[in-house]
């Protein structure tokens, strides 16, 4: 797809690992479980 290429997405070590407890946590409603499998997807270049 032509267009503006957007710059990679970093995640501290701290950040990512506050993202995937949230990800995987029962509790966590699912609309921030997504928000947070979404930026950590990001961060893989994905």
């Amino acid at each position: 797809m032509a267009g503006r290429r957007l710059t990679p997405l970093t995640l501290s070590d701290e950040k990512r690992l506050e993202l995937k407890a949230l990800a995987v946590r029962r509790k966590t409603s699912q609309a921030l479980v997504s928000r947070a499998r979404i930026m950590l997807a990001c961060a893989e270049g994905n």
